[in-house]
């Protein structure tokens, strides 16, 4: 199952195919409350944030128009379309109902039908990841597969109105970072190893300390008194000897 980025175009799985559980499917309308999954299984679809569980995306679709009634708009078709026109984004080739907001564009890829390619911003789904399938229509894909991508200023133009105009956005996006959606930052890099100095020479030992001198005690009896030494001859005994 290939991984989807932001901006790719993918494609939601059949929500009616006969290998779906009963779990799964119950899984995916709890996700979307009020909305009709198996309307929109089938549809291509623009990621909007992708967790490794679970993604946000923004379905695209012609809404039943076609070359039958020359690619007519859904704001004309009555009903529930009428409503809010201006919620319809239009890629380049569709009809615009707000000649204001600039054409969605792709940056790689084709849609099949460039004439009926319209994305309802309200028509945001949290989706488990294993719901999302390549999108084989894609002009071109049958001669080089490829995965179509949205232009990165028409991503963020998008995103924008979503969070405007979408009243469901702040409770989806919720779920989605409850459900673990968001991508956990990566580890903190461990602290840098410190360089140790280099090994101190080993310091010269000093030489063992000297044993004082011993000096022998006198021999028993005899006298302790130092005797001083003859006192010089004075200047007259040396004269008196040279008169003699």
């Amino acid at each position: 199952m290939p991984r989807f980025a932001i901006g790719d175009i993918a494609c939601l799985k059949d929500y009616k195919w006969k290998g779906r559980t009963e779990e799964e499917r119950s899984l995916l309308t709890a996700l979307n409350p009020g909305h009709d999954m198996g309307r929109a299984s089938a549809h291509p679809c623009i990621v909007l944030k992708t967790g490794r569980e679970y993604a946000l995306v923004a379905t695209v679709s012609a809404h039943g128009s076609g070359p039958h009634d020359q690619w007519r708009s859904p704001w004309t078709r009555g009903g529930h379309y009428k409503k809010r026109p201006d919620r319809y984004r239009s890629f380049e080739g569709t009809e615009r109902y707000n000649l204001k907001r600039p054409y969605l564009q792709l940056s790689k890829g084709a849609w099949p039908k460039p004439r009926g390619s319209w994305v309802n911003v309200e028509n945001v789904l949290l989706v488990p990841v294993w719901f999302l399938g390549v999108f084989y229509k894609a002009q071109g894909y049958d001669e080089n597969p490829y995965i179509p991508h949205m232009a990165r200023e028409s991503l963020d133009d998008l995103l924008r109105q979503i969070i405007e105009d979408n009243w469901q956005w702040s409770t989806l996006l919720r779920r989605f970072e409850e459900l673990g959606g968001v991508k956990p930052l990566p580890p903190p890099s461990p602290p840098a190893t410190p360089v140790s100095p280099p090994p101190r020479a080993p310091a010269k030992a000093s030489p063992p300390p000297q044993a004082p001198t011993k000096v022998s005690p006198p021999p028993p009896g005899a006298s302790t008194k130092v005797t001083p030494p003859p006192p010089a001859p004075s200047w007259a005994d040396v004269a008196k000897g040279k008169k003699r």
